[in-house]
């Protein structure tokens, strides 16, 4: 990915909207110039430097918090480098990001991006296994297999029913990961539910859908 396009993710993630042409990017919210919102003062051209500028990732970090995510920083230090890593996660449902990069702006933004399209994804996922299992959403009101454990439960069950052979197994060097092995289809992910309906999927070859 490139910065232009970190840059232009995380201003989504802010609720704001490029100024299309412009050079450098230039970003507006739902009522004006951005710069008119925040303390932190941007430039006269409403610029956001996330990748450069710790001031602007932090507004995204507080951005992060606002929806729920929590946040924890840290750092590896090896012979002539060192490594930031930062990791956004929340438990309700649990999604996490994780950016790992010797620039600690672009480990924050990376985390926050992966944190980000990992809420987006995990709701794609309910859906489908709602719709594979036959249910009305809107009559049976919320469902979610990637939080609820006895969501999940009952998706597994359904894929046993179904006839389906489902394993679980435990991933080899990695005690945070969950393996599930749907007829062969093995998936992992640190979460459970994620790991089960993304193994469906694979199973049914329907794992290219920008999920990984």
């Amino acid at each position: 990915m490139t910065d232009q396009e970190i840059v232009r993710k995380l201003a989504e993630l802010m609720g704001w909207r490029v100024v299309e042409d412009s050079d450098p990017l230039m970003f507006m919210d739902g009522s004006g110039p951005i710069a008119k919102y925040y303390t932190i003062e941007l430039t006269s051209f409403y610029q956001f430097s996330p990748l450069t500028n710790l001031n602007h990732i932090w507004m995204v970090v507080e951005r992060m918090r606002e929806l729920g995510f929590n946040f924890n920083f840290n750092w590896q230090a090896h012979p002539g480098i060192t490594i930031s890593i930062a990791q956004f996660h929340k438990l309700d449902p649990f999604i996490h990001g994780q950016g790992a990069n010797d620039n600690p702006c672009r480990a924050i933004a990376e985390a926050a991006i992966k944190a980000w399209e990992a809420k987006g994804q995990n709701a794609e996922l309910t859906r489908w296994a709602a719709e594979e299992m036959g249910l009305d959403i809107q009559r049976f009101g919320r469902f979610d297999p990637t939080y609820d454990s006895n969501h999940r439960d009952h998706f597994l069950n359904y894929l046993i029913y179904s006839g389906h052979r489902v394993e679980m197994a435990a991933p080899i060097g990695d005690a945070h990961l969950f393996a599930y092995l749907v007829d062969g289809c093995e998936y992992c992910d640190a979460n459970q539910g994620r790991a089960l309906i993304l193994a469906a999927r694979k199973c049914k070859g329907k794992e290219n859908h920008g999920l990984r």
